[in-house]
């Protein structure tokens, strides 16, 4: 033994003694046995190896043969219901119950179709053999032969654990079960801190708090939340090592008890800016059930000073076009609080800067302004436009000064606001004079003149020096042409193909028009003559073009200002599509408002053929028979209709089933709606309101139809509830009425000039003997708001479509959102905040082009049938008023959806906002067949042939 072991072993018996230990006797006897028999000992070692083997072979054995199928469930639910009458409404949840194919259960035999509940169950209320632990009031139902149903009478306390347990006969015979027992909680208690703001009272500019929401998903307990918030916020003078101060504030809530508003103790402005901290501490307790807030919240809000909180929040030179359509240059000057229009009037200063000394333009920095500077620009007097109150946020000053010239706008330090807000310093800014916007266009609206009348086209024109006018006169025999290749509305065309212009179907004229100098401003009138072209052949359909001419370079092309079809006709038609493909063809002469008898009405197709055609009798109408089943080059494509008088040959046309020529009988909807025999008798409320947005202080008007489903009157004398709440969740009317013989009643209700801005719900509910509310008949919305213009343009679109015509559908690899924000002017909103949140939603390919056809996708089966939801990081704008958004859908590449995209554009005080919305078809196919039958396809009779047509 070494001297390190033996060293060891002297530790070790100095540290634990000595151990001795002696073999237990049947091992002793063992040893002996072997050492005196080996054979027999070798012998029986083996035999008992093979035993141990036989007996694991036949464990694995068993393990691998096909085991019977059991049943297992899976929980749907809770979710949060919604509201009704300030009472939240029960939602379900739903055990739906599947084969267990886990891990271990891989070999298995054939899965037969699963019908897990007892078959005269199906449909009825169980009152036993299920059972809910702690028990909870409600029904359960077998919905279907797989989906059990609980739905309870109240609605599920937060954060509640449960446990469901169920015998088995309430199952079929046949099933095995992998489990008895379910656990499930309801939907956790949660919290969220919304519009944390400081507010000024507007009748009472004196008064100052700090104001915020706070939003639960339960009703919380109101003393106990309170005692859980905290308002602080340091004192003037104290550095950053003091502890804040406590603020007082007051906690109320709505009647759900679900939306808590803080509202601070008046405050006094510091010497300087100063973070206020509103935090909420975790544990928070529900009303109802052991729901409480697991985190603790914490907003900052930076309170301001006398001199830090008046700003110019905007100033920008814009074009704005005055009620009489001319366009004025503006200047547009908004604060962050409200000033007096005389004290701005006085203070204001604007300059109009010179000539630049040695950048030899009208350009200037802010930085190069100086004294010297202005005392060689031009002091401007001004007169602030009016405003609606004598102190305003916003403020707008008419200019007329050379596009593109400086001017110099100064707001002196000492502004004060009716706040008592000061400006803390001078603000100094320079702005370009816009140009003023060049424009030819025809007068009016629509696309029809009169052939009977002048026949002269008015033009307009502004800060041009000549105007080009191109006539493209449709030739003869191209009618259906120009039908079967253009889309969107008759009077602006678009052609759906890039190489078929209307250059292709029209004979070409040009004249063009020289203007006298006079101001940007102002409008030049022209007429446009169109009768000595109506001599040309073809009919009397003009595709006419206006744009910029320059008569000292008479061959270039100018910008393309307008565009517009004209027809000359006095023909007026009107199609009426019968049920069974027959059509009714009215024509009436448009200068005597009576009907044209003898006109020649054809229906050509796609081949410029007419398929059908008649003569119109006395009363100035023609009946053409059916047109179902006419496909190919015999697809109806337009009515013409010709008419000769005088020796001069009519012609007019009407698109056949084009949608934007479509009557639309009312701005109502008028869908209608579904019934069964058994609702038929029960009651619903039709609710309207006569404009449906108001101002604060006016009158709003509501009405109520009250009928049985089926249309029929409901009995009279009914007690029923009209309740309107408010945007913050209380009750803002309420009244008890009863029903009426005829069932139509109004109500009135007057808004004050201090009542809340948002949106407003109003409801009728049937009441029982005791006044309380049985059943939920109808609704209506409508907001009350402020009227504010807007400041801000937004538009949107995707990296895989051009400005032109977009493709059918898009692919989600590498898909991005652009979105552009402006000026309501114009010019690029720079450095705010943009937001944007897409949806999908499975969807199944079509096309308004082909609606006969039948795409199928093969992922369509695969894809998810919810919608999904997802928030996408916010951006900022950049210089040139740019955002873009990546949008993650490379997981979604299996099937085909349908992408709806919303973004939001904030203006730099971050509060108001305008949205875009813009939508496409999303899919990762690269091509896609369609397919046409001309029967039915669901049942066909032993060698009945169909016909089928294929599209890619």
């Amino acid at each position: 033994m070494s001297a390190s072991a033996s060293s060891f072993s002297k530790l070790l018996s100095a540290v634990f003694g000595s151990v001795n230990w002696t073999a237990p006797h049947w091992l002793r006897q063992l040893r002996n046995y072997a050492r005196s028999e080996p054979a027999k000992f070798s012998g029986i070692t083996l035999l008992l190896l093979l035993i141990l083997a036989g007996v694991a072979g036949g464990v694995y054995y068993y393990q691998q043969l096909p085991k019977p199928l059991k049943v297992q469930a899976s929980i749907e639910g809770p979710e949060l219901g919604h509201y009704q009458d300030d009472i939240e409404q029960p939602t379900p949840i739903t055990l739906r119950f599947s084969y267990d194919f886990s891990r271990h259960n891989r070999q298995i035999m054939p899965a037969p179709q699963l019908s897990a509940a007892r078959l005269d169950l199906i449909g009825e209320v169980l009152t036993e053999g299920v059972s809910l632990k702690p028990q909870v009031e409600g029904k359960w139902l077998w919905q279907n032969e797989n989906s059990l149903v609980f739905m309870p009478e109240q609605a599920w306390p937060a954060g509640q654990h449960y446990e469901v347990t169920f015998s088995k006969d309430i199952f079929a015979r046949d099933i095995l079960l992998a489990q008895q027992q379910y656990q499930f909680s309801s939907q956790p208690l949660t919290a969220e801190v919304n519009r944390l703001r400081f507010y000024q009272h507007p009748t009472e500019p004196g008064t100052r708090q700090v104001v915020a929401t706070i939003n639960f998903s339960h009703p919380v307990d109101l003393a106990q939340a309170k005692q859980k918030l905290s308002m602080v916020m340091r004192e003037d003078g104290s550095d950053h090592d003091t502890k804040p101060a406590q603020l007082e504030f007051t906690l109320t809530a709505d009647k759900t008890g679900r939306e808590l508003y803080v509202q601070s103790e008046a405050l006094t402005l510091p010497e300087h800016e100063q973070y206020l901290t509103l935090e909420l501490k975790k544990g928070v307790k529900a009303q109802h059930g052991n729901g409480l807030t697991d985190n603790t919240l914490t907003e900052q809000l930076l309170v301001p000073d006398k001199r830090s909180f008046l700003k110019v929040d905007e100033l920008r030179a814009d074009i704005v076009r005055s009620p009489e359509l001319e366009p004025e240059q503006m200047l547009l000057l908004s604060f962050t609080d409200r000033i007096s229009r005389t004290e701005l009037q006085n203070k204001l200063k604007l300059y109009a800067l010179p000539k630049h000394s040695w950048r030899n333009s009208y350009y200037w920095s802010v930085g190069e302004v100086t004294s010297d500077t202005l005392q060689r620009s031009n002091l401007l007097q001004f007169e602030l436009m009016p405003t609606p109150e004598p102190a305003d946020n916003s403020f707008s000053i008419k200019l007329d000064l050379p596009p593109g010239h400086s001017l110099f706008v100064s707001v002196p330090e000492g502004l004060k606001s009716a706040g008592d807000f000061v400006l803390g310093r001078e603000y100094r800014a320079v702005v370009q004079a816009p140009q003023y916007p060049k424009e030819a266009r025809l007068s009016g609206e629509g696309a029809l003149l009169t052939l009977s009348g002048e026949q002269k086209l008015q033009l307009l024109s502004r800060g041009v020096k000549g105007v080009r006018a191109r006539l493209f006169k449709l030739l003869p025999d191209q009618l259906n042409h120009f039908i079967s290749q253009t889309g969107g509305d008759i009077s602006q065309p678009y052609f759906q193909n890039y190489n078929f212009d209307e250059s292709n179907i029209s004979s070409v004229y040009e004249k063009t028009f020289t203007l006298a100098n006079s101001h940007a401003k102002q409008a030049n009138y022209l007429a446009l003559d169109l009768k000595p072209y109506l001599e040309k052949a073809g009919m009397g359909m003009f595709f006419i073009q206006l744009s910029e001419f320059n008569p000292a370079r008479p061959k270039d092309e100018g910008e393309q200002l307008d565009k517009r079809v004209v027809l000359v006709s006095d023909l007026g038609l009107l199609v009426k599509h019968n049920s069974d493909s027959s059509q009714q063809v009215f024509v009436m002469s448009l200068a005597t408002g009576k009907p044209v008898a003898g006109a020649k009405v054809q229906l050509l197709g796609k081949n410029g053929v007419a398929v059908l055609e008649g003569t119109t009798n006395n009363e100035g109408t023609v009946e053409l028979a059916k047109t179902r089943g006419m496909q190919r080059e015999r697809q109806p494509t337009v009515y013409l209709v010709s008419h000769s008088r005088d020796g001069k040959t009519d012609s007019s046309f009407i698109p056949y089933d084009r949608y934007s020529r479509q009557l639309d009988y009312s701005k109502f909807n008028t869908s209608g709606r579904y019934q069964d025999e058994q609702s038929s008798s029960a009651l619903s409320a039709y609710m309207f309101s006569d404009r449906g947005i108001y101002r604060p202080g006016e009158q709003v008007q509501l009405a109520a139809i009250i009928r049985q489903n089926d249309l029929a009157a409901a009995p009279q004398k009914l007690p029923l509830k009209i309740q309107v709440q408010g945007p913050r969740g209380s009750t803002f009317y309420q009244q008890n009425f009863s029903l009426t013989g005829r069932g139509l009643h109004t109500f009135t209700l007057d808004t004050q000039p201090s009542s809340d801005t948002g949106d407003y719900n109003a409801s009728i509910s049937l009441l029982d003997n005791k006044g309380n509310t049985t059943r939920y008949l109808g609704s209506v919305s409508f907001s009350v708001e402020e009227f504010q213009p807007d400041t801000l343009k937004i538009s949107s679109r995707f990296n895989q479509t051009s400005a032109g015509k977009a493709p059918a559908w898009l692919s989600p690899e590498n898909l991005q959102a652009w979105v552009q924000l402006d000026n309501l002017f114009g010019t690029p909103a720079q450095q705010r905040r943009v937001t944007a949140r897409f949806e999908l939603m499975p969807v199944s390919f079509s096309f308004e082009e082909y609606p006969q056809y039948r795409f199928l996708a093969p992922q369509d089966e695969q894809i998810k049938t919810a919608a999904v939801k997802q928030t996408l990081p916010e951006q900022q704008t950049d210089a040139d008023g740019k955002a873009s958004f990546a949008l993650p859908l490379e997981q979604y590449s299996g099937g085909t959806y349908r992408l709806l995209l919303r973004t939001e554009g904030f203006d730099s005080g971050g509060g108001r906002s305008v949205q875009s919305v813009s939508s496409a078809l999303l899919s990762p196919l690269s091509a896609l067949v369609g397919i046409k039958a001309d029967g039915s396809l669901n049942y066909l009779k032993k060698q009945q042939s169909r016909e089928l047509e294929f599209i890619a």
